[in-house]
């Protein structure tokens, strides 16, 4: 899509803090847990940030990242959840 569309694109603006199995596979009290699991890697400020996902199950993984990037500056984010089945 960045390619597509000519906007920037970086893996490594969000960083995991530590791992755990896929929301997918937790039950609810262990989805609810996923406080300090992201943080950013660079000062962020007046950006708006489009995170993709792939599964979107409670969305607590797109929360989490994205008060990361709120809390971070004046910034503004959107989700898009896509997938291909085949």
């Amino acid at each position: 899509m960045s390619k597509f569309y000519n906007i920037p694109f970086s893996h490594d603006l969000i960083k995991r803090n530590h791992y755990s199995k896929a929301q997918a596979l937790k039950d609810k009290q262990d989805r609810l847990e996923a406080e300090n699991t992201f943080s950013i890697t660079q000062p962020i400020s007046g950006k708006h940030i489009l995170l993709i996902d792939d599964v979107f199950t409670t969305g607590n993984t797109l929360a989490t990242i994205a008060w990361e990037i709120l809390n971070a500056g004046d910034n503004k984010v959107s989700v898009l959840v896509m997938a291909i089945d085949i």
